[in-house]
């Protein structure tokens, strides 16, 4: 493979690694962070309190951004359209976490509960992978693609507006 193909190629094994990395550490922080059966959905003391963890998990993603930035701008050299909205993606989402840091306040723990959404980009990416192996006739690439859109249906449009609109759309409110 050529140089560009290379890291594209790494590009979307990375891709792979870091969703599950953020869909972990999302989870964690979700679910098993607080303790005595609280978690950010039923406890308001949960959702102001962030932790180390999830700090962690918005510097994973952060340098994984940046890092994705970098191949994708100096080794790649993309400049499809797609490419500048994966450009300007990076670039939007890694300020904003950063400028969420700064804060330290339940932004915190809003930004760690939408990194759940990473859960469809194993899928997506998997399912590029699968392709490129020439397995895109497979039953593995038709049950991955059945399953990249249960995932993005159920994780990236369902999950994000419930998170966005009842759980943090108030605090936002109140906040600001």
């Amino acid at each position: 493979m050529s140089r560009v193909k290379q890291t594209e190629y790494r590009s979307y094994i990375l891709s792979i690694t870091h969703a599950i990395g953020c869909v972990y550490l999302s989870t964690i922080s979700m679910f098993f962070i607080c303790g005595d059966d609280k978690t950010v959905f039923n406890s308001e003391e949960c959702v102001n309190n962030v932790r180390y963890i999830h700090i962690w998990a918005l510097l994973h993603t952060c340098g994984y951004f940046l890092m994705d930035f970098f191949f994708l701008w100096f080794v790649v050299g993309g400049n499809t359209a797609l490419d500048y909205q994966t450009y300007a993606h990076h670039i939007i989402a890694t300020a904003t976490f950063y400028q969420t840091l700064y804060l330290m306040d339940f932004c915190v723990i809003f930004g760690v509960m939408l990194l759940f959404i990473e859960i469809s980009t194993i899928f997506v990416s998997l399912r590029w992978l699968l392709f490129t192996h020439g397995e895109g006739d497979s039953l593995a690439y038709k049950v991955n693609g059945l399953v990249s859109f249960f995932a993005f249906l159920l994780g990236r449009i369902i999950y994000q507006f419930y998170v966005v609109i009842y759980i943090m759309a108030d605090k936002v409110v109140w906040e600001y």
